[in-house]
């Protein structure tokens, strides 16, 4: 089973072009770069410059369009007479800059003093997503064998799991994967403010809509002005969740801790350093 194209409108799964192993190399390293930049991986093509990167992030709602609906892509799985079918829907959640929250953390860590006393320390900081996607299979045993890790593992003592997977990946027929459809769940957007126009400032805006539900203490950083007028920013911005919880991950270094879940605290001191960081993180 090998991935393939469709590169002039619809065509029948057995008429698609190959995707070489450089092409897929290629696009399996730009959706996990463009995952730790936040980015949606259906909306922002690689050849794009930074700047046009953070519009989209930012701003862009609408994914580009494929050369099916979600619906005729069901279709084509359904009427398909191969024998191990797999149906992928990606589930992606978007917008936050990891690199640049990884760096601040690690910052973070290293003014508490852990790499001074522990020279030879390293810290890994990663993000990670559970069920990020759902397979839809077909209903038949060589299918649940592919999808249970204990089946294929009794299969494999038997020498039978080889075979099987020897036919799936080249036998005309044998096996497909439509791996070609997601939905994304931004944890930030930039949203158009209904009574705002071209030209419009935050200055104006904050004047004229004493209604805005903006907290006081937020308003300079919720609020940015665009040639088409006033945005204002929804959900969690990278600098929020800094602050919120710079100090647990502070105390954590600075004490050692080893826990599965970090409690998180609530102390007001200690905070000149991360507002400097989360300084940073705000021009995101």
């Amino acid at each position: 089973m090998r991935m393939s194209a469709e590169e002039n409108g619809p065509t029948n799964i057995e008429r698609r072009r190959f995707v070489s192993g450089d092409e897929q190399d290629a696009q399996e390293a730009w959706l996990d770069d463009s995952e730790r930049r936040g980015v949606p991986p259906w909306t922002i093509p690689p050849s794009k410059s930074h700047n046009q990167e953070e519009k989209n992030v930012e701003r862009t709602t609408k994914p580009l369009a494929s050369s099916r609906s979600f619906e005729d892509w069901l279709v084509d799985y359904c009427r398909s007479k191969r024998v191990i079918k797999d149906f992928k829907l990606s589930k992606v959640i978007y917008g936050w800059n990891q690199n640049a929250l990884t760096q601040s953390i690690e910052e973070l860590i290293r003014s508490t003093g852990y790499y001074v006393n522990h020279s030879h320390a390293s810290v890994h900081i990663k993000f990670h997503s559970s069920s990020t996607c759902v397979h839809v299979r077909s209903p038949n045993f060589v299918s649940k064998i592919f999808s249970s890790w204990v089946l294929m593992t009794l299969f494999s003592l038997i020498l039978v799991f080889p075979f099987l997977w020897l036919w799936r990946r080249y036998w005309p027929g044998a096996g497909g994967k439509w791996s070609v459809a997601g939905v994304g769940f931004p944890v930030k957007r930039w949203e158009l403010l209904k009574g705002t126009f071209p030209g419009d400032t935050v200055e104006a805006v904050k004047a004229r809509l004493a209604s805005m539900p903006v907290k006081q203490k937020e308003e300079e950083k919720r609020l940015k002005a665009e040639p088409d007028g006033v945005w204002i920013l929804q959900g969690t911005h990278e600098g929020d969740w800094f602050r919120a919880w710079e100090l647990s991950i502070r105390l954590a270094a600075r004490d050692r801790q080893r826990v599965k879940w970090l409690s998180r605290q609530t102390l007001d001191h200690e905070r000149i350093d991360a507002n400097i960081l989360a300084g940073e993180l705000d021009r995101l």
